[in-house]
């Protein structure tokens, strides 16, 4: 979701172009780099144009995709009477920030090699996992074999570098080339791309754990009767997180978040294996303090877990998932969800009752008041 405002200058310039979210997860409304928006109105009409480069909205570029989905929404207040609201496909929830989206199809106009095209280049997926190859994609004009160098790079490290060569057979052909990442270690890398003509393409991708999560619920299972119940919930709960993390992956997404999940996991199941307990060392008739916090609008509990990672040594850290993503905790079911989440960490962790604290940012913070008025 791309937002965009008339006023280039000022205190709010930054709404003159940024995305809002990127596959329904909110951003922060980061600046949409080399995007131009022109808005002017005449006789009660209004008109605006947005020009936004094709770098800024990958994977969604007319050589490799025929079409999108696409809604625009058109804000505009009316003095101190009231606002103008115009939507291309009627959406009740276009402007809550995670929810499910309406759209229509639009099209791509059939790219011309009567452009000065060089070659277009992106990534079948960008992610693959340790061992596996990076596929790049070449969309070559009919001028003859295109030859283009890449190099991976981890961090300041050129680790791979390969020439490639693909020669048009029509107006526009588009081949798979796939290209040497053994040895790699998991996590982020970039696929510099250049042209014969010295123009480069930087492609970020991520390299994941090789991790096989069904001989991990093996394990787990046979694990079961010497772990204590919270340590054994907290990986049946872990495993299922990243389970969730790696259907729900989509193609042009690095995985970052994903990898680091996968790597912590892998680390969990040797301590397992290892006769260890990965989770937790409580000392015996030792209790803990608890901190439930609930999470913000545009947020869930899982993004909460997540920004809480070691932030509170010794504490047991509890996210409850409200009834939804915005304005959501104000509903009296909401509240009886925390009380039935605290009866169930209380059954299974060593909580002391005499500390338990109740925290939450924004939606969450008006939570807090609510469940105790």
């Amino acid at each position: 979701m791309l937002g965009f405002s008339p006023q280039l200058k000022g205190r709010r310039s930054w709404q003159y172009a940024f995305t809002w979210c990127k596959d329904r997860d909110w951003v922060g409304f980061s600046p949409l780099e080399g995007a131009t928006f022109v808005w002017s109105h005449s006789a009660g009409k209004a008109c605006f144009e947005i020009l936004v480069p094709w770098s800024a909205m990958a994977p969604c570029h007319p050589v490799f995709r025929s079409e999108i989905g696409l809604n625009v929404g058109y804000t505009q207040a009316m003095g101190t009477q009231g606002i103008i609201n115009c939507q291309l496909l009627p959406d009740p929830l276009l402007q809550y920030e995670i929810s499910p989206r309406l759209y229509r199809r639009a099209s791509f106009a059939a790219p011309s090699s009567n452009r000065a095209m060089i070659c277009g280049v992106s990534l079948e997926s960008s992610h693959t996992t340790a061992g596996s190859p990076v596929k790049l994609r070449v969309a070559a004009p009919g001028t003859g074999a295109t030859v283009l160098s890449t190099a991976i790079r981890q961090g300041k490290r050129t680790l791979k570098q390969s020439r490639v060569s693909v020669k048009a057979t029509a107006e526009l052909t588009t081949v798979d080339v796939p290209l040497d990442a053994d040895g790699l270690a998991p996590g982020e890398c970039e696929l510099e791309v250049r042209d014969a003509a010295g123009i480069a393409r930087r492609l970020p991708f991520g390299i994941l754990p090789a991790l096989d999560p069904s001989a991990l619920h093996v394990e787990l299972a046979a694990s079961g009767t010497r772990l204590p119940a919270g340590s054994l919930r907290t990986l049946e709960f872990r495993l299922q997180e990243v389970e969730r993390g790696m259907a729900q992956l989509r193609p042009h997404a690095v995985g970052t978040t994903l990898g680091s999940d996968l790597a912590a996991l892998e680390s969990d199941f040797q301590a397992l294996l290892r006769g260890e307990d990965p989770v937790a060392k409580p000392k015996p008739g030792r209790t803990y303090p608890v901190v439930v916090f609930l999470h913000g609008s545009a947020s869930d509990d899982r993004g909460q877990l997540d920004g809480m990672k070691g932030m509170l040594p010794g504490f047991i850290l509890v996210a409850p998932y409200a009834w939804g993503t915005s304005h959501f905790y104000t509903t009296e079911e909401a509240q009886e969800d925390i009380r039935e989440v605290l009866v169930d960490v209380e059954k299974h962790y060593p909580v002391d009752p005499e500390r338990i604290f109740l925290s939450g940012f924004s939606m969450g913070g008006y939570g807090v008041y609510r469940t105790f008025s």
